[in-house]
């Protein structure tokens, strides 16, 4: 279970850290649709050095301060998957990245905004002002971005083959995950136990422990590709039928 030292969640302060994470978000988006034409794989490669810093920053912290096993706290949960995913993207070629390019459009972006909008294990543990806290609001804040930022400027497009990819990629470290959890009864992803997370609670009682990992592996794939996926294509939706009423009007007059 999670250490929990406050819980800070459903209070101001919860109001608090979303609205700034997003406002970063916003900004940091407005910024780059204004000045980043052309800098996309240059911010990459930047993000991919912060990401693993403030990830050793986060792991070092919980061993050395707050005497955690390093077990709990190794990168291998799904964010996580971010620090990885930005480095193929920065320094890999063809195959390589495209395969980092997928997880941070499909997974960076959903995973990202969920953890601020419901920061169980930021929040959930210690208050706004804790050095874990801000670095996970600054770290899913720029999963989010760095997803975001690669459709702003259209330097990748999304089709659904995507898909596989993303699957290869993600699910990959599942399975690693997995047998990791079954060997040593360890939860990364949280494959195996909710970890007191109460929208994972919720899902293991529904389903059952048996079913919980396939539930949870498949809404760690399928639900963030789709919802991405969905949102993306619904945009260029609403923009083309505005693009066309614009000609229309145009040729109208």
């Amino acid at each position: 279970m999670l250490n929990v030292e406050h819980n800070y969640l459903l209070t101001i302060w919860h109001l608090i850290f979303t609205l700034f994470a997003f406002i970063l978000i916003i900004v940091s988006c407005i910024l780059f649709k204004k000045y980043g034409k052309g800098k996309e794989l240059k911010t990459l490669k930047v993000y991919s050095w912060v990401l693993l810093i403030a990830e050793v920053f986060k792991i070092l912290y919980h061993i050395f301060v707050l005497h955690a096993k390093f077990t709990n706290y190794a990168p291998l949960y799904y964010c996580s998957l971010a620090i990885y995913a930005t480095f193929f993207a920065a320094y890999g070629k063809n195959k390589l990245k495209k395969l980092g390019e997928c997880f941070l459009v499909y997974g960076g972006i959903v995973s990202g905004i969920a953890f601020l909008i419901y920061p169980s294990t930021a929040l959930g543990i210690h208050p706004i002002y804790h050095p874990l806290t801000i670095h996970s609001m600054l770290y899913h804040s720029s999963c989010a971005f760095l997803g975001i930022m690669l459709l702003i400027h259209n330097y990748v497009t999304l089709k659904h083959r995507d898909i596989i990819n993303y699957s290869l990629f993600a699910g990959s470290f599942m399975i690693f995950c997995h047998i990791l959890n079954v060997c040593f009864s360890l939860n990364f992803m949280f494959l195996r136990l909710p970890d007191g997370i109460k929208p994972l609670e919720f899902l293991y009682k529904t389903v059952g422990k048996y079913f919980y990992p396939i539930f949870i592996a498949l809404g760690q794939l399928l639900a963030t590709f789709y919802i991405t996926f969905g949102i993306y294509k619904l945009i260029n939706i609403i923009q083309n039928r505005k693009t066309k009423k614009t000609t229309e009007n145009e040729k109208s007059i």
